[in-house]
């Protein structure tokens, strides 16, 4: 595996990326009983399109939380046997600063969830206001 990919191997268990990682023009995830979130709000890549490569089995769930900016493309995505789920709404408004092409499949009850940020207390309390 080069440095400009990198892979999540996974039976059991969860694994976290978040904060501001380093983001590889292609990933891999496999899971099997296990859970992963990449957090794209603060993660740094120098490329505008990631190959996200899933093969999500029994009992797994892939979360990706994307911030405005960037876009979730899953058009070559086989969710015959998954669920694919978006709980984003685009905003027209916002150019992609980064696009994530995710190809693969779900398998055996394997979810991919594509959602926002959660936002803080402050947020929900006034959320007119800039952060």
């Amino acid at each position: 595996m080069e440095n400009n990919e990198m892979r999540i191997d996974r039976q059991f268990g969860t694994v976290v990326r978040e904060g501001a990682w380093l983001v590889p023009p292609r990933i891999e995830v496999r899971l099997a009983a296990a859970n992963a979130r990449l957090d794209f709000t603060e993660a740094v890549s120098g490329a505008d399109t990631v190959e996200l490569a899933v093969d999500l089995g029994l009992g797994s769930e892939l979360t990706l939380v994307v911030p405005p900016g960037v876009k979730v493309v899953a058009d070559d995505l086989d969710a015959r046997q998954g669920d694919y789920e978006v709980r984003t709404k685009p905003d027209p408004s916002t150019p992609a600063r980064l696009t994530v092409r995710v190809t693969g499949r779900l398998h055996a009850g394997g979810d991919l969830v594509v959602r926002a940020p959660k936002r803080s207390l402050d947020q929900w309390l006034r959320p007119g206001r800039a952060t």
